[in-house]
């Protein structure tokens, strides 16, 4: 029930009950319409909303069985609860025939004011419960329709690029000459780096939605970040047809937050701009602030937001009108990713439009930081400043064979020694042998998991033992905990970034020479 009050037809054509039944329901503060004859009921039901109609059996026109009936076989009436009463039709059969008429309940006069009440409110809130478990099931069955689209559209995503990279390594196969190789390579390159990101999608929104995902604070320049990023994107931009303008204040802007996920921020934000914008349109991107609050803001003359869609564009899995083709691609979660970033930032996220096929604006609010110290500047992942570049010594443990052979060749191009073992209890063996600079290690091996092979270097090697580096798929809090409660000094989540490892390994190296 809405919080207006109880709407309740009274029906008896006997004056003094009629009256006692009215005072009784006004005391509790319901709306009460009384009528002492059938065809006034059914009239008053037609035309009126009422949520409780409390009728006598015994009327001069027409029963109250059959106004029952007619009240529970009208769909527009049948949610309506029906009591009905009687002094007359007391016996089993006469409640039998009320309840198979559809009455939800049946008293026999004479009752209590009190009884009546406490009946109404008991077939109130079943009711209630009825109406919340049929918005659930509603909710439910609309997530499972979700859910199966999602589906769907994710098989799609992920073919597209498994098609590429199947065709391509079948051209290269049969043709090596170096034009074709370059070719096809950069078609590799394109599109594992498109299952890389549908991955970072998926396990961003898993993480968000179960609260694992936590925030680095730093002091942030939005300013240069949003730079950065637009930099970053600029070849998508042109190859797009689009115009980008930068609308970018002198002067820092700082903010408190995560430099990472500020930047993954404003590049779902550009990208969903680049996407939804028709070739040679035009995007905006601008930072400002007013007040205490740091602004970024994305405008497009793309296709736009319906009024629903903005109710709903931040939701997971939601996304605007394609095309059969789904040449705009995706799975509707850079959005929805958006939002939980930015309000684990203690910010808001707000879309406008026009209208479909008048863009959208896109805003971001963020706290300016308090006392607005020297700002994070990024640092480029390929290089490490002042420190050239040493060969490692590194044992790869990692089952895949697969993941192996060419994770171990690109470490090899780095001009890394590495050594691998396809399970735990041989990388124990090889790592105890070798005595590495650096163990990567798989977790999920067989044998030995990598939990326990962390923990056997350790007992053996003591304050010998190699950098560990644990390499799972598994990437929350309460996974890298125990990665490091097993002795682990880092925690990489798969698919191994090589621009992060390469990183790392920089790190390691700086620390050894």
């Amino acid at each position: 029930m809405s919080d207006r009050a109880i709407r309740v037809l009274n029906v008896n054509d006997r004056e003094i009950p009629r009256y006692v039944n009215e005072e009784m329901l006004r005391r509790e503060r319901y709306e009460v319409t009384s009528v002492a004859f059938g065809y006034d009921a059914l009239a008053a039901v037609d035309t009126g909303d009422f949520d409780v109609a409390v009728l006598d059996v015994q009327l001069p026109d027409v029963d109250g069985f059959e106004i029952c009936r007619r009240i529970k076989g009208n769909p527009k009436t049948a949610p309506m609860i029906v009591l009905l009463t009687s002094a007359t039709f007391v016996a089993t059969k006469n409640k039998v025939r009320g309840l198979d008429a559809g009455a939800d309940g049946y008293l026999a006069q004479p009752y209590e004011g009190a009884e009546l009440v406490a009946t109404l409110r008991s077939l109130l809130r079943l009711r209630a419960a009825e109406r919340r478990a049929q918005a659930l099931a509603d909710e439910l069955r609309a997530s499972i329709r979700v859910r199966d689209e999602f589906l769907a559209m994710l098989g799609h995503e992920l073919r597209n690029p498994l098609a590429a990279v199947t065709s391509a390594l079948a051209v290269i196969q049969r043709d090596r000459r170096p034009a074709t190789l370059d070719h096809h390579l950069k078609v590799l390159h394109r599109q594992s780096a498109t299952l890389d990101r549908i991955v970072g999608d998926l396990l961003d929104v898993a993480r968000l939605q179960r609260g694992k995902v936590s925030i680095e604070h730093a002091s942030v320049d939005l300013r240069d970040l949003a730079l950065r990023c637009t930099q970053a994107l600029a070849e998508e931009i042109r190859s797009s047809g689009h115009r980008l303008e930068l609308d970018v204040p002198d002067a820092p802007i700082v903010v408190t937050g995560d430099l990472v996920r500020l930047e993954q921020v404003i590049a779902n934000l550009v990208t969903n701009a680049i996407k939804y914008t028709p070739h040679g349109g035009n995007i905006r991107v601008g930072v400002s602030r007013a007040g205490g609050h740091a602004f970024l803001e994305v405008t497009d003359d793309g296709i736009g937001l319906s009024p629903e869609m903005q109710q709903h564009v931040f939701d997971v899995f939601v996304q605007g009108k394609q095309s059969i083709d789904r040449s705009r691609g995706g799975l509707g979660l850079g959005l929805a990713v958006v939002r939980q970033l930015v309000e684990l930032h203690g910010g808001t996220v707000s879309a406008e439009s026009p209208g479909e096929g008048k863009g959208s604006t896109f805003l971001v609010q963020l706290p300016i930081a308090p006392d607005e110290q020297e700002f994070v500047a990024p640092v480029e992942e390929d290089t490490i400043p002042g420190v050239e570049p040493t060969a490692l010594r590194i044992v790869l443990i990692e089952d895949n064979d697969d993941a192996r052979e060419t994770l171990a060749d690109a470490l090899g191009q780095f001009h890394h020694h590495v050594q691998t073992a396809p399970d735990g209890l041989a990388g124990l063996d090889l790592v105890l042998q070798q005595r590495p600079d650096v163990a990567l290690v798989d977790i999920g091996l067989p044998g030995l998991d990598g939990y326990e092979v962390a923990r056997q270097i350790r007992a053996r090697l003591h304050g010998v033992a190699p950098r560990l580096i644990a390499m799972t798929g598994y990437g929350q809090p309460d996974d890298r905990q125990r990665a490091a409660d097993a002795g682990f000094d880092m925690h990489i989540v798969k698919p191994v970034s090589l621009k992060h490892l390469r990183k790392v390994l920089a790190n390691i190296e700086a620390r050894l020479a």
